[in-house]
């Protein structure tokens, strides 16, 4: 193993990045949106591949995400990628914008 002291401080500097940087977020809301989707597929509960919420769904498949830490499966805490979350994000508003104009329609 490299003992050189660069070394040591670049592996420290990388753990403090992991400590601080990490976005750890409670999984709850994650497992229950990704079980509610799955339900969904389950039940058909959809009319067909344009019904808006199909759009939302695979957004939702796209969220990158895992338990943290990563070798705790179940832990209530977990880490995302931001930029996923914000497509997300994106994908709920474009689903409102849609159901709106639904309903507006004659």
């Amino acid at each position: 193993m490299n003992k050189h002291p660069l070394v040591e401080q670049f592996i420290d500097a990388v753990q403090w990045v992991v400590n601080d940087c990490v976005p750890a977020v409670p999984s709850r809301p994650l497992l229950v949106a990704t079980d509610l989707s799955q339900k969904i597929v389950d039940a058909d509960a959809f009319e067909d591949a344009s019904d808006p919420v199909c759009a939302l769904m695979d957004a939702l498949d796209e969220v990158e995400w895992g338990f943290w830490p990563p070798d705790e499966f179940g832990s209530n805490t977990a880490y995302v990628a931001i930029d996923t979350i914000s497509t997300l994000a994106e994908a709920l508003v474009a689903y409102r914008k849609a159901i709106a104009n639904q309903e507006a329609a004659p």
